[in-house]
């Protein structure tokens, strides 16, 4: 089986240099850092990190400690902004601010960058960039070629009117000024995923314990239990997309219409009906109805290391007197249930994927076997490839002479040896 997929691999590489059609093959993306290398989006404040607090000024003989971590205190709007800049916190050793970063920026173009913001403040700046204009709602910054290797970026808001306040920021890319709302993605980025005939969202989505920042979190105490509604979702219009929500689905939706093609979303483990119901639908109304969509529940519901495994071991299984994995079958079917009725006049745009264990065939068939006939059209055993470190140096060596025969032989010696 494992020399068959080789083969089948080969081919549709080969088919794929030709020209002739996008390969058969789909592709995770990976999730959202300020300090990823990958540069998805020209406007690069959907990468930074989220907001931190810290002193507004300097203090002589103070801690100033770097994130005093009172960002959750400050009143704010439902994108993230604080509503009024410094805040006082009577455990602060002065008024407060927030500020974030790019740790690593080894991977943006030197160039004009465009700093655009809506209200009334003032900000502080840090890094690689230098400020060359400033006019009210925009600042320009250059970034010269060559030291981006060792830099970062930083800002720090230290004032915004009560009455005005600092939001919708963005950090635009050398020449994106007048087309980064058409067209959000980074054309070298872009064109790097055209070949591919599925996207997969899970990174994107923050699957893996989706909704906290650490498994751990996902089942603390009974409050957990609680499902999560529609409107706790990661929005379009959240300063920042690196959050445990993930990128919104409109992005997602855009993305694979951009690139005609196919979308693999992972619903959220502790995602409402309505939650789903609402994703479901939305997808029906966006998304190209040529392309087909794949729909998982969450992702490897079955490894530990996951917090959405725990949970639903927990709440699932523990607390309702069944054994695992028996007990998560119900919220899988649940969810397929779902998007069978909101397509239920367009079953063909779906396919409904349940994720199941290549390692451990017992609990693949105690799933799978459990799940009602004819209410799914897949499994997926977690065929996940790719090309190790030491592999991708050595054809990195070859440069512009690396030929498909050099990648798919690279590949196939690391799937024999793993």
């Amino acid at each position: 089986m494992k020399n068959l997929f080789v083969i089948i691999l080969f081919s549709i590489l080969s088919i794929n240099t030709n020209g002739q059609e996008k390969i058969e093959i789909g592709t995770n993306i990976t999730s959202i850092s300020d300090y990823m290398s990958e540069m998805p989006f020209v406007d690069l404040m959907h990468s930074s990190r989220e907001w931190m607090t810290s002193n507004y000024c300097w203090i002589s003989g103070g801690e100033n400690i770097w994130n005093t971590e009172y960002y959750e205190q400050i009143p704010k709007d439902e994108n993230g902004y604080p509503f009024s800049l410094p805040f006082y916190h009577a455990e602060a050793e002065t008024l407060q601010a927030i500020h974030t970063i790019w740790a690593s920026i080894d991977a943006w173009p030197a160039g004009e960058y465009t700093f655009l913001y809506d209200g009334d403040g003032d900000f502080t700046f840090s890094g690689s960039l230098v400020q060359a204009t400033k006019e009210p709602g925009k600042i320009i910054f250059n970034l010269e070629e060559g030291i981006q290797e060792t830099g970062n970026f930083s800002f720090k808001i230290v004032r915004s009117d009560s009455n005005d306040h600092v939001r919708n920021i963005r950090l635009l890319m050398p020449g994106t000024l007048q087309t980064y709302e058409s067209m959000p993605f980074h054309n070298a980025w872009f064109n790097k995923l055209e070949d591919f005939k599925v996207i997969r969202f899970m990174d994107w989505g923050h699957t893996n314990n989706w909704g906290n920042n650490y498994s751990w979190e996902c089942f603390d105490d009974d409050t957990d239990t609680i499902k999560t509604s529609w409107d706790e979702r990661s929005k379009l219009s959240n300063y920042t997309w690196t959050t445990n929500k993930g990128v919104p689905y409109e992005i997602m939706i855009d993305l694979c219409n951009k690139l005609n093609s196919d979308m693999w979303i992972c619903v959220p483990h502790s995602a409402s009906d309505d939650y789903i119901s609402q994703l479901a639908t939305l997808l029906k109304e966006n998304l190209n109805p040529s392309l087909k969509i794949y729909v998982e529940y969450s992702n490897e519901t079955w490894n530990w290391m996951f917090g959405q495994t725990q949970w639903l071991n927990k709440f699932g299984c523990e607390n309702k007197g069944l054994q695992w994995p028996e007990g998560i079958v119900p919220y899988i079917q649940n969810c397929m249930n779902i998007f069978s009725n909101v397509f239920s006049n367009e079953m063909d745009r779906i396919v409904r994927v349940v994720g199941v264990q290549a390692a451990w065939l017992d609990v693949s068939k105690r799933i799978v076997f459990n799940m009602r006939e004819n209410s799914f059209d897949a499994f997926a055993p977690a065929a996940y490839f790719a090309l190790s470190s030491n592999a991708d140096s050595v054809l990195d060596t070859l440069g512009s002479s690396t030929t498909v025969d050099d990648i798919v032989k690279k590949i196939r010696s690391e799937i024999e040896s793993n």
